[in-house]
């Protein structure tokens, strides 16, 4: 009995460990390809992602705006 609830304790505990993890998107990501790392952090009241690192050549072909063409980071709301 006193097993079991010790178990039933530890499980609770893991839980509530990883709904803590899943809150805070924080870090850097690799895209599926590996070809990109963005980088989430805070910014402001919302996270915001950075592009860090791009192997390759680096177009955005699918901007319908040429000018932004360039642009390396997007913000969430």
């Amino acid at each position: 009995m006193k097993s079991t609830i010790l178990a039933a304790f530890g499980l609770l505990l893991l839980i509530g460990a990883a709904q803590a993890q899943a809150s805070d998107p924080s870090g850097t990501y690799l895209s599926e390809t590996g070809e990109t790392r963005v980088r989430v952090a805070k910014c402001g009241s919302t996270f915001c992602g950075t592009i860090v690192a791009i192997q390759g050549e680096a177009k955005d072909v699918n901007n319908p705006d040429g000018g932004s063409a360039g642009a390396a980071s997007w913000a969430s709301r």
